[in-house]
């Protein structure tokens, strides 16, 4: 696991992770940044994979494919945090 995913997933979101990559679901994301996103990053996170939900002043939900995506996302200096969706009631 690449150290940017260690610096800005939550310690249950790094539990979480082999259990994510045996799934083929799309893996569900609010991120983090440092300030408000420029056009500029938002291509750059798109160029990685990630698909924007929503966003509000410097948080973005969102998704991602695959394990390989949320690491490039993770590399972008300008994520400051990842938090990983988790469902809220067991069905």
């Amino acid at each position: 696991m690449i150290d940017a995913l260690r610096k800005k997933l939550s310690a249950w979101a790094l539990n979480q992770l082999e259990q994510i990559m045996l799934s083929s679901d799309e893996i569900e994301m609010l991120v983090r940044t440092e300030k408000p996103l420029s056009p500029a990053q938002q291509d750059e996170l798109q160029k990685r994979g990630y698909r924007s939900h929503y966003v509000v002043g410097n948080f973005s939900s969102g998704s991602v494919s695959n394990v390989k995506q949320l690491e490039e996302v993770a590399e972008l200096q300008f994520v400051r945090n990842i938090e990983l969706s988790f469902p809220m009631s067991k069905e």
